[in-house]
């Protein structure tokens, strides 16, 4: 009996102790939550140890440092001298107004990385507004200007060789320096020759056929125009006219009366062409220094006195000035003056206030009409 007993009691521990194994197996255990300080032994993400190294990139996600460490490797991140960067992973989605003009600037010399070329006219005209950049020059000048440091090509003279705006131009805006340079065959240009030869015989008052085909004749007619300026340089150290200024004043002043002598029929061009002339011719006089300045205005009053019944009369002196090109006012005060000084009518001169009659022009000059037509005249 105490045999069968100890024998159940050792069956019993057996199976408790299958019964436990099984459960264990069944149950494995669960690993414990690892520490803090076990968590801070792991290695960092390498994007974070970029944003904690470099300032630039503190905002950036994940995308645009590994784009960022994808095009630059191991070179500089900044243009030298500078705080652009060479490449910014956001920049080719930002709007033109939204680059810094030193990035702008940056991109015209060749110094970032991945900007598409066909942003480059956006940009440009972006720059423009910002910095003091010749209208005349097109995309690839300033590109060669940034790129290289050099300016486009001039003319002896100043003139740029080429100009975006040139043939879009009104001639009227085209200086002296240019219409010489076409002339002279240095530029070229889309414009009718005609209008340019046109504009060449108001400007320098020539009178150039407008259908020649000779460039070497406006060359020769400007080329003369040139030396009768050249000698009233001379002049002006002199203070007197020279024999070149006289006949000058002389010719335009028998082509205006040719031109518009009454009587005749007289078109809106003839009559535009001849005002113009003449304002071209005040305008002359009045810009000679010291004596010379009364000698021109002399001839010019001589001339009024001798057709005042004529061209120069109260019916016809004034029959044009509408047409002027220039300030209509300083016209009209020349003309009405000339036509008071050269009238018969003495007392007429004496109460006129000569000083007003020329409020409009620069003080210096004015002050000297106004004395030369009070006293002299």
């Amino acid at each position: 009996m105490s045999s069968n007993k100890s024998n159940q009691q050792n069956q019993n521990t057996k199976d408790n102790h299958v019964e436990e194994s099984s459960v264990e197996e069944k149950n494995p255990q669960v690993e414990e939550p690892q520490t803090e300080e076990a968590q801070e032994t792991q290695e960092p993400k390498m994007e974070d140890t970029f944003r904690e190294k470099n300032d630039f990139a503190k905002n950036w996600d994940d995308k645009a440092i590994n784009t960022w460490v994808s095009v630059m490797g191991s070179g500089k991140a900044f243009v030298e001298d500078t705080n652009v960067l060479v490449f910014d992973p956001y920049r080719e989605s930002r709007h033109p107004e939204d680059w810094e003009t030193k990035e702008i600037e940056a991109f015209l010399k060749g110094k970032l990385k991945n900007v598409k070329e066909t942003r480059r006219g956006a940009l440009i005209a972006e720059l423009k507004k910002r910095v003091s950049i010749d209208r005349a020059w097109s995309e690839q000048d300033i590109l060669q200007y940034y790129r290289t440091g050099e300016e486009p090509k001039k003319t002896k003279s100043g003139v740029w060789l080429r100009d975006i705006t040139r043939d879009n131009r009104n001639v009227s805006s085209w200086t002296d320096a240019e219409l010489t340079a076409w002339a002279n065959e240095e530029i070229h240009t889309t414009i009718n020759s005609q209008r340019l030869i046109n504009e060449i015989n108001q400007r320098f008052d020539l009178t150039i056929p407008t259908n020649t085909t000779d460039r070497q004749r406006v060359k020769q007619a400007i080329h003369d125009d040139q030396k009768r300026i050249d000698d009233n340089e001379q002049a002006k150290k002199k203070g007197e006219l020279t024999e070149m200024n006289s006949a000058h004043i002389e010719s335009v002043l028998n082509r205006y009366i040719e031109s518009v002598k009454p009587g005749r029929e007289i078109d809106t061009q003839t009559a535009t062409v001849a005002q113009n002339r003449l304002e071209s011719l005040f305008a002359y006089v009045v810009k000679l220094e010291g004596r010379a300045m009364a000698d021109g205005l002399d001839m010019i009053k001589k001339a009024f006195v001798e057709h005042r019944n004529g061209v120069f009369g109260p019916s016809a002196a004034q029959r044009f000035t509408h047409l002027v090109k220039g300030d209509k006012e300083r016209h009209l005060a020349m003309v009405e003056s000339f036509m008071i000084v050269s009238s018969p009518n003495k007392h007429q001169r004496k109460m006129t206030d000569f000083k007003a009659m020329f409020r409009n022009f620069p003080q210096d000059q004015m002050e000297r009409l106004a004395d030369y037509f009070a006293n002299y005249a």
